[in-house]
């Protein structure tokens, strides 16, 4: 007692039984701490191996461990789960039904890797095993114990390399080298709150209908009284009309044409995989892991909605999370920028929808040369490639030379609806895909704010 007494700690009072009791002999059993600080204890059910049970001490004086939850779904289950579909369910309902049936709730510490399957196995395993051991007390129930236990602590490990991996090859792509520079931030400032609208309503007393109010004001201010729009420029010329008669028939062609289940698949097969789900609940994975009887049925849900005037009201719907802004204060509104989580099925229907889009702007050459925003295999870099050429020449011929730059704020916020329709019109865009986009986008008068 005088040694540990000599060390600093103090004894934890009240002291808990910790020992694994073998005998009905009384055995010692303290429990040291730092003294100064309080601390809340919780004895652990299990022993990890120990001959004591463990105590998880919580300082009241700091904040507490963070936890994460993470969702593991067993996709054979949810194969399994999808071949049967209920009457009066539609079929995206289902899917989503199905994987929160196969999904298993974990919540771990925020330190540790994303579990899968074979994790979560092991844990049951390795908590039946030291209950077993704990009840019997035999050399082989620990040995075993063990076993499961390095089992679990190696996989663990594996799982954090490959999740490191990832993140290293991702940082060594060229489009993604901005990724270090914002791990390097994260190092440097560890304190950015986890939560932007918990934080907002410490810094104020309010209430969450008030805190709501707020947080939508800021992210979809009020517009104006509908009037008129103002008398503008006149309309651009378009670069070519869709003017001779094979022209119009493979425009109209690409219009009325059904999804095909090739185009289906090229979408679903697209890099970006992991994607948050939106207000409908189903994610990209979900729909990648359909068996090949579930995605037809899928592509038959898709050819129906296409040539309907309305869409799903989970596909009008998007779950806004707010995320604060670097180096911006946590405690007011405007450090925040919405991101908004939107159905996966619409955004699978969206891309087929811009592949036959682009497919019709290409044909009838309607985009100008000089636009490289948006198009396949164009960039940023091209746009700087014409500038610098442009001013060599300049140079070169001893001309003068005036650069204008323009940013517009929120382009795509304030963009009337009615623009949009006239340059499909212009496209000549009818049928099923200007029934998708109508419904998407309604052609009434738009509000800068609104969604």
């Amino acid at each position: 007692m005088e040694a540990m007494l000599k060390t600093g700690l103090g004894l934890l009072k009240p002291p808990p039984p910790t020992f694994v009791t073998l005998r009905r002999s009384s055995t010692l059993d303290l429990a040291f701490t730092t003294p100064g600080i309080r601390y809340e204890y919780q004895k652990r059910t299990g022993t990890l191996g120990s001959d004591h049970f463990p105590l998880f001490l919580t300082p009241t004086s700091r904040r507490p461990q963070e936890d994460k939850t993470s969702a593991v779904v067993s996709w054979p289950g949810f194969r399994a789960r999808s071949k049967q579909i209920p009457l009066g369910q539609s079929f995206l309902d289902h899917v989503a039904s199905c994987a929160r049936e196969a999904a298993t709730m974990v919540r771990v510490p925020a330190s540790s890797p994303v579990a899968d399957l074979r994790l979560l196995n092991l844990r049951a395993n390795r908590r039946r095993q030291d209950r077993i051991a704990l009840n019997s007390y035999l050399p082989a129930d620990w040995t075993a114990y063990r076993r499961i236990d390095a089992a679990c602590h190696r996989h663990a490990r594996c799982l954090r390399r490959q999740s490191w991996s990832g993140v290293c090859s991702s940082i060594q792509r060229i489009s993604h080298s901005g990724k270090a520079w914002r791990f390097l931030r994260v190092l440097v400032y560890p304190t950015i709150p986890r939560s932007p609208i918990l934080a907002i309503a410490i810094s104020r007393p309010t209430s969450v209908e008030d805190l709501t109010e707020l947080m939508v004001d800021q992210f979809t201010p009020p517009g104006g009284p509908v009037s008129s729009p103002p008398a503008g420029p006149p309309a651009l010329p378009s670069p070519s009309t869709p003017a001779a008669p094979w022209l119009l028939a493979q425009v109209t062609a690409q219009c009325h044409a059904a999804i095909t289940a090739h185009e289906l698949q090229a979408v679903l097969d697209r890099p970006r995989r992991q994607t948050a789900p939106g207000a409908d609940g189903i994610s990209h994975q979900m729909l990648r892991n359909l068996d090949t009887t579930e995605r037809a049925r899928l592509l038959e849900s898709f050819n129906t909605i296409s040539g309907m005037a309305t869409l799903p009201e989970d596909w009008l719907t998007a779950v806004v999370v707010p995320i604060l802004k670097p180096r911006k204060s946590s405690c007011l509104p405007s450090s925040c920028r919405p991101v908004s989580l939107t159905s996966a099925a619409c955004k699978t229907m969206e891309a087929i929808a811009l592949y036959h889009l682009n497919l019709i702007a290409r044909v009838t050459n309607f985009l100008p040369e000089q636009l490289t925003a948006f198009r396949r295999g164009r960039c940023t870099a091209d746009s700087i490639a014409d500038l610098v050429s442009t001013l060599e020449d300049a140079r070169h011929d001893e001309d003068a030379v005036m650069l204008l730059l323009l940013d517009v704020k929120a382009a795509f916020d304030t963009l009337p609806h009615s623009v949009i329709h006239e340059t499909l019109s212009r496209l000549g865009v009818t049928g099923p895909l200007l029934a998708f986009i109508t419904a998407f986008i309604p052609p009434g008068p738009h509000l800068p704010g609104s969604c």
